[in-house]
């Protein structure tokens, strides 16, 4: 589960026969990731899931801007998996 900051917040509205209807607004984040051992940081820029790993973006403007927390839980799924996750720690930072 991502952080608070990229999860979307919930609207109810009523629908006409009274009942109450979810309604959701996705926020849009980027995927910010910390080296454990000598404390480098940056952005998520693009994600090679065929070749094994990630390109960095230095600003937070040149990195993924993911639309959705289920488009980004998706790549950190997929970061975790190719092994970025053993010395890296990553985090949804909303833009």
């Amino acid at each position: 589960m991502l952080p608070v900051a990229c999860r979307p917040y919930q609207k109810y509205e009523k629908r006409s026969f009274g009942r109450e209807r979810r309604k959701r607004k996705t926020m849009k984040c980027n995927l910010k990731w910390t080296n454990i051992y000598s404390g480098e940081t940056g952005y998520v820029g693009k994600l090679m899931k065929s070749k094994g790993y990630f390109i960095n973006a230095a600003n937070k403007s040149d990195a993924k801007i993911y639309k959705s927390e289920k488009e980004a839980s998706k790549d950190l799924v997929a970061l975790i998996e190719m092994g970025e996750a053993e010395n890296n720690r990553f985090e949804a930072e909303a833009c």
